[in-house]
């Protein structure tokens, strides 16, 4: 069965979860796991040397890049055909695909706006892990940063590092 690494956020992972589905291509997603954090696993890291979403896996074959994605699943799964036949209305399909393209970018532009009013303090976030708010309110925090510049602490090691 192929997996397909996503994420919910990711308008290029849905775009290729909507074309899975129009053919009637069984799939199984899975979230990678340690994105941003260190520590994602070999299966994904393979398949998107970028650790970017979505990155599909299908046998031996490993891909990622949703547009290069999508032409492989047209082209590997040619009925039902996603674009038109001929060359001036796959052109045609190709500038609506770019435009849909440029307001999903939009979209993820405004949240970047919505990032900037939290840093302006405009909004508050909550955080909800109760570890987290132990640990700063204990003084935790500080003890983090000591043994960071001591040394004497690690995290999740990065893929391939002890």
């Amino acid at each position: 069965m192929i997996l397909l690494y996503d994420h919910p956020l990711s308008p290029y992972a849905q775009k290729v979860k909507v074309a899975l589905d129009e053919k009637g291509i069984a799939y199984e997603t899975r979230i990678p796991d340690g994105i941003g954090v260190g520590g994602v696993p070999d299966t994904f890291a393979e398949a998107s040397p970028r650790l970017e979403v979505p990155a599909l896996i299908d046998g031996d074959t490993c891909l990622f890049d949703s547009t290069i994605i999508l032409e492989y699943i047209e082209d590997k799964w040619p009925e039902p055909a996603l674009l038109p036949e001929g060359p001036v209305e796959r052109a045609k399909q190709r500038a609506s695909v770019a435009s849909a393209q440029e307001a999903a970018q939009a979209v993820l532009a405004g949240m970047e706006q919505v990032a900037g009013a939290v840093e302006a303090g405009l909004f508050k976030r909550e955080y909800r892990d109760h570890r987290l708010e132990w640990m700063i309110k204990s003084g935790g925090l500080e003890i983090v940063e000591r043994g960071l510049a001591k040394g004497n602490i690690r995290f999740t090691p990065e893929p391939g590092q002890p």
